[in-house]
This record gives C-alpha cells, structure tokens and sequence, in this order.
C-alpha cells in the first residue's frame, strides 16, 4: 500500500509544470509527511523531518531513482505518446 502511495506522489511530482517548485504529501490522516522540490529534470524528496531521502531524474521518458544515499534504485519509463 504504501508503495501505491509513493508512486501515486512521484507521478503527481512529475505531471507539475515546471514553474512549481515544491510539493508537500501528506497522509491518510492528512499529516505532513514530507515534500519534493524540483530543479530543472531532477526531483529532490524530504521525509517529515525535513531529512534527505532522496531523488529523481528524468531524461526524455525514463526517470532514474536513488535513495538518499545516492544508491540506484530503479526505473520507470513512461509511455511513448500514441501516434494518430
């Protein structure tokens, strides 16, 4: 469940215009769990603390992810856009 919750909040981080800097998540219980800010195609992500917990960078249609100490931690590759 609570990987739906990060991926449902990583996505919505990514559909945010450019223009937005930062974003704060919070949970079922309407809580403050923590925020991402963006700079350019990277995403920087903070807990409830205000700690590092880590990042996201995008290139074209894949994003890379690392764990806050800077550790790959996986992919997702957006769909190519349907042609008409």
């Amino acid at each position: 469940m609570r990987a739906i919750i990060i991926i449902t909040a990583i996505a919505a981080v990514l559909a945010v215009p450019a223009h937005a800097q930062q974003t704060s998540f919070t949970d079922s219980t309407g809580r403050y769990s923590g925020s991402a800010i963006r700079h350019g195609n990277a995403i920087s992500f903070t807990n409830s603390s205000g700690q590092f917990s880590g990042s996201a960078i995008t290139h074209g249609n894949k994003t890379d992810y690392y764990d806050a100490r800077g550790r790959y931690q996986g992919t997702a590759t957006r769909p190519a856009a349907a042609k008409r």
